[in-house]
């Protein structure tokens, strides 16, 4: 991180996007390397998780609309949309 003396024109930092980071720090103009973290490969429980989750997707996808309904009364007092509530009971194992 570097102080500067004021903050540069907005073209500026716009010109440097994706490389250098500029922003307030406590009230003084700041700039720094653009944050960048690193791809990792899923652990094997996260990869299973990102399938399951992937699969009820296109699930809820392929439905017929008389299904969906059905979800929508059975979310009506829970604060959940249909949607929300078809992939809550598909995740946890809870299956009508």
């Amino acid at each position: 991180m570097a102080k500067l003396t004021t903050m540069p024109a907005e073209a500026i930092v716009d010109a440097f996007k994706g490389t250098i980071d500029f922003y307030y720090y406590r009230g003084t103009p700041v700039v720094r390397k653009w944050p960048h973290w690193p791809k990792r490969t899923p652990l094997p429980d996260e990869r299973a998780n990102q399938e399951t989750f992937t699969y009820a997707a296109r699930s809820w996808i392929e439905l017929p609309e008389y299904v969906k309904l059905l979800y929508q009364d059975m979310a009506a007092g829970i604060g959940l949309n249909r949607r929300d509530l078809f992939m809550r009971c598909y995740l946890s194992g809870n299956r009508f």
